[in-house]
């Protein structure tokens, strides 16, 4: 079967269209792909970051306690572990 002049150009432009949106189709989930994965990135970093302040800031709570010549206890899974400051031992009664 032989395609006319104005069926052909009908066929052409219903290919074209259907190509576009495939095309415009195929950018948006990338664009979209790639979105989730730098929120992904951007929430790991807060994350990481936000352990990170926890751990210094359990540090500098340790080492304020421990500044007071009070024995502090930590537990440790079920084992409980007294820390003092080394100077408080040297100190005369």
């Amino acid at each position: 079967m032989v395609l006319k002049g104005g069926k052909m150009k009908e066929r052409n432009v219903w290919v074209i269209a259907i190509l576009a949106f495939l095309l415009i189709a195929a950018v948006a989930y990338i664009a979209i792909d790639k979105y989730s994965d730098k929120k992904v990135e951007r929430d790991n970093l807060i994350y990481q970051q936000g352990v990170q302040t926890g751990y210094q800031q359990t540090v500098i709570q340790i080492a304020n306690s421990v500044s007071t010549c009070q024995q502090v206890p930590l537990v440790v899974g079920n084992r409980t572990i007294n820390i003092v400051w080394i100077e408080c031992l040297n100190q005369p009664d």
